[in-house]
């Protein structure tokens, strides 16, 4: 009896504790104020109102971005020597906001905005004299020469919305960074954004290439006459032409050009997408030709459209795309002074391009083709007397085929290993392109310095690897890429040194 009640007594006393567990437990959330829900909420708010949050809670908020630095040593044919910590504009360290909303069940609203950090030290600054940018009020060399500059400011890549619409598609409005037309290379085996871009003067862009005419010792100003024969005990180098890696490749065309415009890209079908994007304003300025020269030179329209396709047969990946591009003001172009400018108000790009893979062995093989065909060139000298002179249209051609294999081999990640080659045949801003008009030009505004030259051959070869890590969202890469150029120039100097350049370094995402 006295047992029982004990035990009665022992279990009613627990109830009672837990009771007033329980009780203290729900007084305690009580505290935090009002029902469940409503003190959530405070909770919340409290959070936001410490943290930096998004500015509404319907939209989705996405940070992203990566850094891409490297390494690149070079050998102009006489000199060599090694940049270190360049960042690397064949994908260029960045960083963006993205995201979306749902508004009802097949349409969808988002936007997007990238950044790029763009710092003095850059792979499209590394020439011979330098490795960043020019001393700002510093007037540049030709080409681009010998001054440094501090890191440069951040600029807007893309920012833009977008409406979405599963059944009609997405119409993008705002600043893009990749239009409608011609892609480039489709990189099926993922080398382009680190190593072996399909934009093949995006690293060493500056470097000049040398001729094999012997001169005096030491460096010479780039696109200066010889200067005679070496003194005795002295090394003879060579001279320097006007052409650059840049000016005589690239992507032959204005498909890379960030726009402010307004793009629709269709739902895919069947493997198969169509794009078609207007940039500009809607109307190009005229450039009047009178005596005072009260030219208004505004960026005309432009318009492009573009097929894309993507799919699997039978084990082996196929990407493929076709866009043609139409461009009115769309360039300015240096003369090598600041007396002269050339303008081109019409341009027209085509490109194709095709990426397979075979996915078991990870073999793959990927190309593109391009015409870039430049309209008539107008030519603007400074003074009372400026110069309007119309030439002929001329057509710069250029392709690229890439192939080898990617397989993860070590566990970490997929490694790639590639060997390429390719031409450009006129090249995007090669200067002898001008003409009679622009030589003329030229002469005037350099001193009576004669430049003859209106074909440029660029060859390219190169071989590497890219090691992805994917603990980390790392790439790691090596590769060489050589260049040699053939042009009127060259032939009457004995011919031009290839440049190479030896490249390192890593990407990595967060």
């Amino acid at each position: 009896m006295k047992e029982g009640l004990m035990k009665n007594t022992s279990l009613t006393a627990v109830a009672v504790a837990a009771g007033m567990m329980l009780s203290f437990g729900s007084a305690f959330a009580a505290d935090l104020g009002g029902n469940c829900c409503a003190d959530l909420e405070e909770r919340v708010a409290e959070l936001e109102a410490t943290t930096a949050r998004k500015g509404t809670r319907k939209t989705s908020l996405e940070i992203w971005g990566h850094v891409n630095k490297m390494i690149v040593a070079w050998d102009d044919g006489i000199n060599r020597d090694t940049a270190l910590g360049l960042d690397n504009v064949n994908h260029s360290t960045r960083f963006g906001f993205r995201g979306n909303a749902k508004v009802r069940s097949d349409l969808t609203a988002g936007y997007s905005i990238v950044i790029e950090w763009a710092t003095g030290g850059r792979s499209t600054n590394l020439s011979q004299f330098r490795d960043k940018g020019n001393i700002a009020g510093i007037a540049n060399t030709s080409p681009p020469g010998a001054f440094g500059s501090n890191d440069a400011a951040i600029s807007m890549r893309e920012a833009n919305w977008w409406m979405e619409s599963k059944t009609l598609g997405r119409v993008t409005v705002g600043r893009m960074a990749d239009g409608a037309g011609p892609q480039g290379a489709i990189d099926l085996g993922g080398i382009g954004l680190t190593v072996a871009s399909g934009s093949m003067s995006l690293i060493g862009t500056s470097m000049v290439f040398r001729t094999n005419q012997a001169v005096g010792a030491g460096p010479t100003t780039p696109g200066a006459a010889p200067s005679g024969t070496a003194a005795a005990g002295t090394a003879p180098t060579s001279s320097f032409t006007n052409y650059t890696v840049g000016n005589t490749t690239d992507g032959a065309g204005e498909y890379a050009t960030r726009m402010n415009g307004i793009m629709w890209s269709s739902p895919t079908m069947a493997g198969f997408q169509v794009t078609a994007a207007y940039a500009g304003s809607t109307s190009a300025d005229n450039i009047p030709s009178n005596a005072a020269g009260t030219a208004t030179q505004g960026y005309g329209p432009l318009w492009a459209i573009g097929v894309k396709y993507a799919g699997e047969f039978n084990g082996v990946r196929i990407a493929a795309a076709y866009g043609h591009e139409d461009a009115v003001d769309s360039n300015y172009t240096s003369l090598v002074s600041t007396a002269g400018t050339s303008i081109r108000p019409h341009s027209t790009n085509d490109g194709v391009s095709l990426s397979l893979m075979h996915v078991a062995t990870g073999l793959f093989a990927q190309g593109f083709y391009n015409e870039y065909t430049r309209g008539h060139d107008l030519f603007t000298t400074g003074g009372a007397a400026s110069v309007y002179a119309a030439n002929t249209k001329d057509t710069a051609k250029q392709w690229l085929i890439q192939g080898g294999i990617t397989r993860n081999w070590f566990g970490i990640g997929n490694t790639a290993l590639y060997a390429e080659y390719g031409q450009t045949k006129n090249g995007y801003n090669t200067i002898g392109l001008e003409g009679a008009n622009g030589n003329a030009l030229y002469s005037a505004t350099n001193g009576g310095v004669a430049y003859t030259g209106d074909v440029t051959s660029q060859k390219l070869w190169g071989l590497g690897m890219v090691q992805n890590i994917d603990a980390a969202a790392m790439e790691l890469y090596a590769g060489y890429r050589n260049f040699s150029l053939s042009s009127d120039n060259c032939a009457l100097a004995g011919g031009c040194k290839d440049i190479g350049m030896l490249i390192g370094g890593g990407k990595i995402r967060f």
